[in-house]
């Protein structure tokens, strides 16, 4: 088995793309917040608890 020669700028990129997650996550929840991401109109949130409410009524019975 042949050993790989790592060049600088392969390890440069290999370190780039390990970090780049950890770079790049905080600007996507900030900016999926600024869009109005994870927020539930109070009429759809209702609707959502009685329709659960009601599958679980029709599962006891």
């Amino acid at each position: 088995m042949e050993k790989q020669v790592k060049t600088p700028k392969m390890i440069r990129q290999r370190r780039f793309l390990l970090v780049l997650p950890m770079l790049a996550l905080p600007f996507m929840t900030m900016i999926f917040w600024a869009l109005g991401g994870g927020k539930v109109e109070k009429v759809e949130a209702q609707a959502a608890v009685k329709k659960a409410s009601t599958l679980t009524c029709r599962t006891l019975t």
